[in-house]
């Protein structure tokens, strides 16, 4: 994940580019044409349209497919490299990819992952399961989300559309999610897992994750995503409520 791939440049390369190429190199061989859905992710973009957003006003960025990514984290850089893999089998005929940028996934169940984003389940999950978690960012930065069972939904339907729809050209799609503050994910939990949860949150800022979810946008247009029939998401509060619902051991 990408604070791991950060930390760690020869592992994020070997899990995620040399394992992907062994994969998509086997499958191309073995079943030509087959159909690869492949989640990649926000971070493949560069911090031009972040620091925009930050300024407000005409300045405001809103990133589309065509605009040009320029990663600023390993992790961001090795989802590109195989989003250009991709692309190019499915140009030859090899593979039929159905590459979908996701936006941060919230809120994954389990353990704490090794991603720079992993605070933005961490300061839902950990409250509401009585336990205390760490926020490293400022509660004004902006935020591209989506909830576990959108995105659930939505690689579903990547994988039914059929190969035409997709035209000839990039196999790239941006998925549907909300802007949102960190300040507004307080304010929903709050709404769900009362006072007692927001009080389990220790603020404790970590430059370097500030760094890389930093330079991530937060505003997306997703006019191809609904042509193509992926599904929007719902409010923060649903999606916390959702949580509780399907993962919560405080249910």
């Amino acid at each position: 994940m990408s604070g791991a791939a950060e930390a760690n440049l020869e592992l994020g390369l070997a899990v995620n580019v040399d394992s992907m190429r062994n994969m998509l190199d086997t499958l191309r061989k073995i079943k030509r044409g087959i159909r690869v859905i492949f989640p990649s992710s926000l971070a493949v973009f560069g911090p031009a349209a972040a620091a925009a957003e930050e300024g407000g006003g005409s300045s405001h960025v809103v990133v589309s497919e065509e605009t040009m990514p320029s990663p600023q984290s390993s992790y961001g850089a090795q989802k590109y490299i195989c989003e250009i893999l991709l692309n190019d089998y499915t140009r030859r005929g090899l593979l039929d990819a159905r590459i979908v940028r996701l936006p941060t996934i919230i809120v994954r169940p389990g353990r704490p992952s090794g991603a720079a984003s992993s605070f933005c389940s961490g300061i839902v999950r950990e409250p509401l399961n009585g336990e205390r978690s760490v926020l490293p960012v400022s509660r004004s930065l902006k935020l591209w989300v989506c909830s576990t069972r959108c995105v659930v939904r939505n690689l579903l339907v990547a994988g039914d559309i059929p190969a035409a729809m997709y035209g000839k050209g990039s196999r790239t799609i941006n998925l549907p999610g909300i802007m949102v503050t960190v300040q507004d994910m307080l304010d929903a939990l709050e709404k769900v897992g009362g006072h007692k949860a927001l009080g389990l949150i220790d603020e404790v800022p970590d430059e370097s994750v500030a760094r890389i979810v930093g330079s991530w946008p937060s505003s997306f247009n997703i006019t191809k995503a609904k042509t193509l029939g992926f599904h929007d998401d719902g409010p923060l509060e649903q999606t916390i409520q959702d949580y509780v619902t399907d993962f919560s051991s405080n249910r």
